[in-house]
């Protein structure tokens, strides 16, 4: 999916996981012993700073894959 924001990222993830902002950043918290709480992974996204470490965060968590793709 070219050109997705993180806003676009989450919900994909939430749409094929069924996760919510509350589990995943519970299961963020687990997997890197840094707090996420549902309020702050949300502004994180709203505000278009989640940084790629976190996204590929999620994706693991996803059971996902973050690719780049050349034409």
């Amino acid at each position: 999916m070219l050109n997705m924001d993180a806003n676009q990222f989450i919900k994909h993830i939430q749409a094929q996981t069924g996760l919510t902002y509350r589990q995943l950043a519970e299961l963020m918290t687990e997997k890197t012993g840094k707090k996420y709480s549902r309020e702050s992974l949300y502004a994180r996204v709203r505000r278009k700073s989640l940084k790629f470490e976190e996204a590929n965060i999620i994706a693991q968590i996803a059971n996902a894959k973050i690719g780049i793709k050349f034409d």
